[in-house]
């Protein structure tokens, strides 16, 4: 700036043509403007404002953008996992208010469930357990993810983090959180509804519900950074949990979906994650359990089949995140100097 503190609004409003808005804090919209605009401009804006401009044009703009980083990608990444879970527990807004509201929906799904005998209601009780472990953790994610993007962005682009640690990092929180959650929530509406105590049917039933919720969260993830807004992230996402209601073999089954939405059907983890809890919860229950998967079209030798398309969605989703941090953080590319001259 080459001058007084109070010349910083003059500067802001010529030379980089962002004038400061009425009652804000000059310094606060000065970081606003560098984590969201083209760094190369910034820097050879203020360069031409501050010196003359035969001296500006013998300056290399991407001398001080160093291509390494101080420490490694691998420690960037513990780093960040670290700070993310640090947050994620310490923040009121986040661990207390998924796992608080997780508990009360699974022990109001399971009393209101609760010794219906085997029939077909005992579906909805599996399926809308699932889908509130799925969606509550997402929300926990796609509300946060806005929140955390300029810093990450800002970070980025001073050579702190890479764009892959911090995919990578984020994943994996996301993934620790679902996982973690799932222990008190299932143990919740499984045994009020009162299904069998049978190691194998929960040890299914949990990792059903457990990978359908780490498919949802990571897509949640891509959500927020595609996102700007919570509010706008969130109404994004609002479809995802209505579509897994509808389509998840449950009040429509299978066999009657319409050919034009069996993608749809297809392409949600939910109902993978439904015929493996159903059919270990259901196998156990004699004819009657029979009955209801017949009439649900769910089948226990597909088990093995559903475990591993959610695994597979599990890598798409991550890999396919990455290419999406790469665009919205790193502006395309992993390189911090390409990014600065994009």
């Amino acid at each position: 700036l080459d001058d007084l503190p109070t010349g910083l609004p003059e500067f802001l409003a010529g030379g980089l043509q962002s004038a400061v808005p009425t009652n804000d804090n000059p310094a606060d919209h000065l970081m606003d403007v560098l984590v969201s605009t083209d760094v190369a401009a910034v820097k050879k804006t203020s360069i031409t404002v501050s010196r003359p401009l035969s001296e500006a044009s013998d300056r290399d703009d991407d001398d001080d953008f160093d291509e390494a980083f101080a420490v490694s990608e691998w420690t960037q990444y513990w780093i960040l996992v670290r700070r993310f879970s640090y947050v994620f527990i310490v923040d009121e807004d986040q661990f207390p208010e998924v796992l608080m509201p997780g508990c009360v929906v699974t022990m109001i799904n399971g009393l209101a469930f609760r010794n219906f005998g085997t029939n077909l209601y005992i579906g909805g009780a599996i399926l809308y357990n699932i889908i509130a472990h799925g969606m509550i953790c997402s929300n926990g994610v796609v509300l946060n993810v806005p929140n955390e993007r300029d810093l990450i962005l800002r970070e980025f682009r001073n050579g702190a983090y890479s764009v892959k640690a911090y995919w990578f990092a984020r994943a994996t929180v996301s993934i620790w959180a679902a996982v973690f959650m799932g222990f008190p929530w299932v143990a919740i509406w499984y045994s009020l509804v009162g299904l069998p105590a049978s190691i194998s049917a929960i040890g299914h039933t949990f990792l059903g519900s457990t990978l359908n919720a780490l498919v949802i969260s990571l897509v949640a993830s891509i959500v927020g950074l595609l996102n700007q807004t919570q509010l706008a992230a969130g109404q994004v996402f609002m479809p995802i949990g209505d579509s897994m209601t509808i389509f998840a073999g449950l009040l429509i089954v299978r066999r009657f979906i319409k050919p034009y939405a069996l993608p749809v059907y297809y392409g949600l983890p939910i109902s993978y994650a439904y015929e493996i809890a159903a059919t270990a919860i259901l196998e156990l229950k004699g004819d009657d359990g029979k009955a209801v998967l017949k009439y649900y079209d769910l089948h226990p030798t597909d088990r093995h089949f559903d475990y591993a398309v959610l695994v597979a969605m599990i890598l798409f989703w991550l890999f396919l995140g990455l290419l999406v941090a790469y665009r919205k953080i790193g502006g395309g590319t992993t390189s911090l100097a390409a990014a600065a001259a994009a």
